[in-house]
């Protein structure tokens, strides 16, 4: 072998910007010496439990293989995962970023710090989480083949192997590619169950895979080949390990309750399971190695294959989306607030078909509920007993969503509340009582967002008849009845409507509606339920046997709250009370002492009608009534009569004897004390002098009791109660409004006397 000349060049510069380059031959220089041959150690597997020492590090565990000649399985290249001690390795600048390693690395190809890099994560444990996911492949590469194609199916060492892979799985899976490779071998590798996997519960799901699982297809497919029904767990795992379905926050927070919801709602549509048909497309089990080395194969299971299958996906993919939907609220309450999934308020808004473990302060607030309620239909509680146990923001009241949650809660156990903030009622009142009450038939579904409008009319009815049977300030249980059995007669109602009825009519009695409420309610009313409501009043004031005045001036300023005029009120109740009367006055009915003369009865009054045609009075049936007098009655009258005429006479004489014009006298307008209280002595729309006086007097106060409102009226030589009316019922044509409300005593409605006075 010749000599190899070796050239030497040389740069000289004397002077700046120039430069001399010099070539020196000298003589030639020997060869380098021959590297010495490597030993070609033949690769081997290391089984569990041996030790490896690669360049001066141990390694223990084994499951690698070790040396410098093992080609791959293919042939065309060495094992890729093959450790080979010969290669020059640098373990003190070991480079663990894995940044030059390629797509398909190979330890032959490695650098020497990368090397050193890899043998330090094998050395380690294997399990660093931040390695780089091609240290993770190389040593993969040697599982894959030993599992693929060097062991037989009855060989022990599958099963650690197998776990090996499954221990990598969990630690390196957020890896979409190593996870594919991973799950595929241990499909490929893990021997098929004979017996029916469907038998067993699903596969857990995973966040998301490129394929619907394998042993999800195996369960699915002996269903199918079998021809039994789909289980609810199955068919979720079908939808949900779908690749191309897309679940949403409750599913992946509520796991379980979503379960749940979907096996009640699947349960539902299909009953015991959907049954489909088996497709003619066949399972098969195609391996697609992840090592460069390793060939792939196809294995046919004999199954149908579901994967083709889309019918059946949409149908579960319907079900899910309505339980998501239907777990949406309890979701969001628990992500937002952070609350315990068993508290009171979690549990209200988890849907009514779901049952859950309720936490201590649940079970607190309903055995307290439980116990108040007892036995009883309804029983009132104080309000701030039931606040008090709700975990409310407030100790001391409850907004309006939190009421709102109280009464869905209590709901589920079959137990009402009012007032409902759900049925136009206010959250329970710290100062005041709420009704418990038990529901005869349980809640299936959610509350609807707005009452059944039977219901609000019914609701309406109620306050407006309470406010007829408290104006005398006494509640009679026959005016109660009377107001139950009307409503009951003309509006239908279900169950649990009828039981809240009650209970509200409980509240209503204690805490009767003020008049901006019943025109509230009333707005919701049509023409038909006004004239139900109409009579409903008369027939509430008449139970008793009597209408009061005050009764009766209820009735007129709620005559006008329904949209009627106030004066058509008087005329309704003289006939709804002289109806009543015919059964229990004897001066309806009176004849001479003796024998009564044969067939001798007296004529019954003409049944009352309305001038305009409006709310005739509800019309009582009467036959012949025995004749019997009651001394005190007769007296009474008598008294009364005798008042009437003495101020008639009154009023009369001095009438006669004044000249035609008005004296100053009973022309200037007079306050209770006497006083002129303005100069304005003109009439006012619709009243006559006397009574426009009266109105300009009633400015001096805002309530009057009913002997200074007497004096007032005698005064102007006006009835206290025919000035009501007249005064009333100019105030109604003018302003929509009465102007004296209540009996004794009598409020001035402002609003109405400053309209009336423009």
């Amino acid at each position: 072998m010749q000599p190899v000349v070796q050239p030497r060049i040389r740069i000289e510069s004397h002077r700046p910007a120039e430069y001399t380059i010099r070539l020196d031959i000298g003589r030639p220089s020997a060869p380098p010496p021959a590297r010495p041959k490597r030993a070609r150690i033949p690769g081997r597997w290391l089984p569990y439990g041996t030790t490896a020492t690669i360049a001066g590090l141990p390694i223990h565990g084994g499951l690698l293989y070790v040396g410098s000649d093992l080609p791959s399985v293919r042939g065309y290249e060495i094992e890729p995962s093959l450790l080979d001690p010969a290669l020059p390795v640098d373990l003190a600048r070991a480079d663990s970023s894995g940044l030059g390693l390629g797509y398909w690395p190979s330890y032959s190809e490695l650098s020497p710090a990368e090397r050193g890099g890899l043998l330090r994560w094998l050395a380690d444990g294997r399990n660093h989480p931040e390695a780089p996911i091609g240290f993770v492949f190389i040593y993969f590469y040697g599982l894959e083949r030993r599992l693929a194609h060097e062991l037989h199916e009855a060989n022990p060492e599958r099963l650690l192997l197998l776990r090996e892979v499954q221990r990598l799985l969990d630690l390196y899976g957020d890896n979409h590619s190593f996870r594919r490779y991973a799950t595929d071998l241990l499909q490929w590798a893990t021997p098929i169950d004979t017996g029916r996997r469907y038998h067993s519960a699903p596969p857990a799901p995973a966040d998301w895979g490129y394929d619907l699982p394998f042993d999800v297809c195996i369960g699915l497919g002996q269903l199918l080949a079998d021809g039994r029904p789909i289980p609810a767990a199955w068919a979720q795992a079908w939808w949900q390990q779908h690749p191309e379905s897309r679940t949403r926050t409750p599913v992946k927070r509520c796991p379980e309750q979503f379960a749940a919801a979907f096996a009640t709602l699947y349960t539902r549509r299909f009953g015991d399971g959907l049954i489909v048909k088996e497709n003619k497309k066949r399972l098969q089990l195609d391996y697609r190695p992840a090592s460069a080395g390793l060939p792939g194969g196809t294995r046919d299971l004999g199954l149908p294959d579901v994967r083709a299958l889309r019918g059946p996906v949409t149908k579960f993919a319907e079900i899910a989306e309505q339980a998501t939907n239907d777990l949406d609220a309890y979701s969001r309450y628990l992500g937002r607030s952070g609350a315990d999934p068993g508290s009171p308020a979690a549990l209200a808004v988890l849907p009514p078909y779901l049952n859950a473990v309720p936490n201590q302060s649940t079970r607190d607030l309903l055995d307290w509920v439980r116990g108040a309620l007892g036995d009883a239909p309804r029983r009132r509680v104080p309000g701030v007993e039931l606040i008090s146990r709700w975990p409310a923001g407030r100790p001391d009241r409850l907004n309006k969503a939190e009421a709102e949650l109280l009464a869905t809660l209590l709901e589920r156990q079959s137990i009402g509340i009012e007032p409902d903030v759900r049925f136009g009622g206010t959250p329970p009142p710290p100062a005041g009582d709420v009704v418990l009450f038990t529901l005869p038939t349980p809640s299936s579904a959610p509350t609807a967002a707005t009452p059944n409008p039977n219901y609000a009319s019914a609701v309406a009815l109620v306050q407006l008849a309470a406010a007829v049977a408290a104006a005398d300030g006494a509640i009679a249980d026959s005016e109660t009845r009377a107001m139950l059995d009307h409503i009951s007669r003309g509006v239908g109602l279900a169950d649990n409507e009828q039981a809240r009825l009650h209970a509200h009519l409980d509240i209503v009695l204690q805490r009767p509606p003020t008049l901006a409420a019943l025109r509230k309610r009333a707005a919701a009313l049509d023409d038909t339920q006004r004239q139900e409501a109409a009579g409903l009043l008369l027939a509430v004031a008449a139970a008793d046997g009597a209408i009061s005045p005050s009764e009766t001036d209820q009735i007129s300023r709620l005559f006008t709250v329904l949209g009627f005029e106030s004066t058509d009120a008087y005329t309704q109740v003289h006939a709804a009370a002289t109806s009543a009367r015919r059964h229990s006055d004897p001066l309806f009915s009176a004849r001479t002492a003796g024998r009564p003369a044969a067939d001798f009865t007296l004529a019954p009054p003409p049944a009352p009608t309305d001038r305009r045609g409006r709310h005739a009075a509800p019309e009582i049936a009467t036959g012949p009534a025995p004749i019997e007098l009651d001394p005190d009655l007769l007296a009474r009258t008598r008294r009364d009569s005798e008042q009437v005429a003495a101020l008639l006479a009154d009023i009369f004489a001095d009438t006669t004897n004044e000249p035609l014009q008005e004296s100053a006298s009973t022309t200037a307008p007079t306050a209770a004390d006497g006083n002129e209280p303005d100069g304005d002595t003109g009439l006012i729309t619709g009243l006559d002098l006397p009574h426009s006086h009266l109105l300009r007097a009633l400015i001096a106060a805002p309530r009057w009791n009913r002997p200074a409102f007497a004096t007032l009226c005698s005064t102007h030589r006006l009835l206290p109660d025919g000035a009501i009316d007249t005064l009333n019922e100019a105030a109604v044509e003018a302003t929509g409004e009465p102007v004296c409300e209540g009996h004794d005593p009598i409020d001035i409605n402002s609003y109405a006397l400053e309209e009336l006075l423009r």
